[in-house]
């Protein structure tokens, strides 16, 4: 991932209303300590809150951080000129965008 993808994630990830879910791949803070973990069980979620960040450049964290959307976040993404290289980026700034709005909203 790049710098700005590195931000983003961890921006992400250390969001208050953010929420890993299941086929989510994390990566930890320090790489060199651990492989990244492909969330396949209830247990990695518990495991990597607070250690680990999405893989936003991975297409099923990305599938799933799109599935979670609201129908006007994904409009947005839908509407826009997408790369395969931005395209995991745009979808995380439209989820930090909504989680921001919740904190908002409450």
């Amino acid at each position: 991932m790049t710098e700005e993808q590195l931000k983003l994630s961890r921006d992400l990830a250390y969001h208050p209303a953010f929420k890993w879910e299941l086929g989510m791949l994390a990566i930890y803070e320090d790489p060199t300590a651990w492989q990244p973990l492909f969330l396949s069980h209830p247990a990695d979620i518990r495991y990597v809150e607070g250690k680990a960040y999405p893989d936003i450049t991975d297409p099923s964290t990305v599938g799933v951080m799109l599935y979670t959307l609201s129908e006007d976040g994904v409009k947005s993404i839908v509407h826009a000129p997408l790369t395969k290289e931005e395209f995991g980026s745009i979808v995380a700034r439209e989820l930090l965008k909504e989680l921001n709005q919740k904190d908002t909203n409450v």
